[in-house]
């Protein structure tokens, strides 16, 4: 069970940012249909609408994960942490001398944030990023506290990646949210 638990442990840390989104954005777009020679000469992107989102997500938790890698020896930094299904992950857990943190990442660079208790406002359009994150946390303290046979208290971070703006209304009850910037 030791060697288990430690191949386990050493394949989690050389994990990289982004890469469960990463693939996901590979396998979407392998089955594009190739942009035409005048789409490439007028520099169309060759992003489909269909990985918009994965693209972004994938460029956040890669920024995020230059920042945590500024961490000093006393913090382990986890990336891409597999915890369900159909590629669910965990962005980043980060665990130190301050506590265990769950860190998820949302990518909208230069819009305007707005956070109400568990409402998030992206540029005026409502958005379930406080759900996510809650979810996040919620599955590491369930996961961890399964290993360790006891309860653990795990701090959900909600990290925006360079926003115009954040404005906290009130504060959600579990998280701590934050730009990158």
């Amino acid at each position: 069970v030791g060697e288990v638990m430690e191949a386990a442990s050493r394949s989690l840390r050389m994990s990289r940012p982004g890469r469960r989104a990463i693939d996901a954005l590979l396998r979407v777009q392998s089955v594009a249909r190739p942009r035409s020679l005048w789409a490439r000469m007028f520099g169309v992107s060759p992003i489909t609408a269909e990985s918009e989102r994965l693209f972004a997500s994938a460029l956040g938790e890669l920024a995020v994960g230059e920042l945590l890698s500024q961490l000093d020896a006393e913090w382990t930094v986890l990336h891409a942490v597999p915890v369900g299904r159909d590629g669910a992950d965990l962005d980043h857990v980060v665990i130190g001398p301050a506590g265990v943190f769950t860190v998820t990442t949302r990518n909208h660079p230069g819009l305007e944030i707005a956070v109400s208790g568990r409402t998030v406002l992206v540029a005026g359009m409502k958005f379930a990023h406080i759900r996510d994150a809650e979810h996040d946390l919620g599955r590491a303290e369930r996961r961890l506290g399964a290993v360790l046979g006891e309860g653990i208290v795990v701090t959900g971070l909600l990290v925006f990646v360079e926003p115009k703006a954040i404005t906290l209304r009130s504060i959600p009850r579990d998280l701590q949210v934050m730009s990158s910037a």
